[in-house]
């Protein structure tokens, strides 16, 4: 609780406001990535599920969707791991539909304290030290397309006469590319600036303001 004489000799932000936070601008160029919709190793990474996209056209194009959306759940949690972020400008290419699998997705990472984040960690591939935050953050991202895992996802199963229809089904999700593959996929970039004040946001100087 604050005091009654505690005094406030600044108004508006100030100069160190979000001297912490980072941002990052992300691409994920899928071309490459095993697109067999029977394969485990299919479906990419996209946020989108069949209720966005509509029915895929065949129970493996479903699950190869489900597997993408299972990626992305995986991302986002290892992202969180060391410290409270959240996504914006999240764009995936015009060509992602319910039975065609996405070639790029994009977005911007916000990081409420990148300090937290490790500066050093070890490739995806065992041996190689990465030692930019950058590049952290890539092999974090690579960790959710490079391991194999399962879970039950809802999808929409089309077999059947009439449709099957919505469904509870255990899908398993491998690794989309080679390890040097699936790292030269993912780009990663530090905004500019993101973390400095605009000269109309710092306090001028005058009664009562800290002076500039």
């Amino acid at each position: 609780m604050a005091a009654g004489v505690q005094k406030f000799t600044t108004q508006g932000p100030s100069a160190d406001t979000g001297e912490r936070q980072r941002l990052y601008n992300v691409t994920i160029t899928q071309s490459s990535f095993n697109s067999t919709a029977s394969s485990n190793n299919s479906g990419g990474v996209t946020p989108n599920t069949w209720r966005d996209l509509g029915k895929p056209s065949s129970l493996a194009n479903s699950n190869r969707l489900a597997r993408g959306g299972m990626r992305y759940r995986k991302m986002l949690q290892i992202l969180g791991t060391y410290c409270n972020f959240k996504i914006s400008k999240l764009v995936n290419d015009s060509s992602e539909a319910a039975s065609t699998q996405i070639a790029s997705l994009s977005f911007s990472l916000e990081f409420e304290n990148d300090s937290y984040l490790p500066t050093t960690v070890t490739s995806i591939d065992g041996s190689t030290t990465v030692s930019t935050r950058e590049g952290v953050i890539q092999e974090l991202i690579a960790q959710a397309l490079q391991n194999t895992f399962t879970e039950v996802c809802e999808l929409y199963d089309v077999s059947g006469t009439p449709d099957v229809g919505i469904v509870n089904a255990e899908i398993t999700a491998a690794d989309v590319d080679a390890e040097n593959e699936i790292l030269e996929a993912i780009s990663v970039t530090k905004s500019a600036n993101f973390d400095s004040l605009d000269e109309a946001e710092i306090p001028l100087q005058g009664s009562g303001l800290t002076p500039r």
